[in-house]
C-alpha cells in the first residue's frame, strides 16, 4: 500500500470513534516511519561513503605491500650482491697476501744470491786489487831502492 492508500484506508475506518484520532496516529505513524526510512537512506549513504573510502584505503595499502614487496626483494638482492662482493674482496685479499709472502721469500732468496755475488765480487776485486798493488810495487820496487848494497841515493830520498 502506498502512504494515501494507507491515509484513505484509515479515514474510512469504524474505528474512528475517537475524533479522528487514528488518523493522527497514522499520519503520525507514516511522517515518523517517512523519517526513519530517510535517516536510514542517509546513513546508508554515509556508510557508503565510508566503505568507498574503506575500499580506496585498502586499494592504497596494496599497493603500498607490493612496493615493499618490491622493495624488500630489491634489497635482498643488493644484500646479496654486497656479500658476494665482500666474499670476492677477502679471496682476492687472500690471493694478495699469498703473492706478497711468495715475493717476500722470492726477495729474501734474491738478496741472499745477491748478497753471495756481491760478497765473491768483492772478494774477487781485493784479491785483483791486491794482485795489481804487489805487481806495481814489486814494478816500482827497484827505483825506490837503487842501490841493493844498502845505499840510498838522493833519488829515492827525495821521492
Amino acid at each position: 500500500m502506498t502512504e494515501e492508500q494507507i491515509v484513505k484506508a484509515l479515514e474510512c475506518s469504524p474505528l474512528d470513534d475517537i475524533g479522528g484520532c487514528r488518523k493522527i496516529d497514522a499520519l503520525d505513524l507514516i511522517n515518523r516511519q517517512k523519517a526513519g526510512i530517510e535517516f536510514r537512506e542517509m546513513e546508508i549513504k554515509s556508510l557508503e561513503s565510508e566503505r568507498n573510502e574503506l575500499y580506496k584505503v585498502v586499494a592504497e595499502k596494496k599497493a603500498e605491500v607490493e612496493e615493499l614487496k618490491t622493495d624488500k626483494i630489491i634489497a635482498e638482492r643488493k644484500e646479496k650482491d654486497a656479500r658476494d662482493l665482500f666474499k670476492d674482496a677477502v679471496i682476492q685479499l687472500d690471493k694478495c697476501k699469498a703473492e706478497i709472502e711468495r715475493l717476500r721469500n722470492e726477495c729474501g732468496n734474491q738478496s741472499a744470491l745477491w748478497s753471495q755475488h756481491f760478497e765473491s765480487l768483492f772478494e774477487t776485486s781485493k784479491e785483483a786489487i791486491r794482485a795489481e798493488a804487489i805487481k806495481e810495487f814489486a814494478e816500482r820496487l827497484p827505483e825506490l831502492i837503487p842501490n841493493i848494497n844498502g845505499e840510498a841515493t838522493m833519488e829515492c830520498v827525495e821521492r
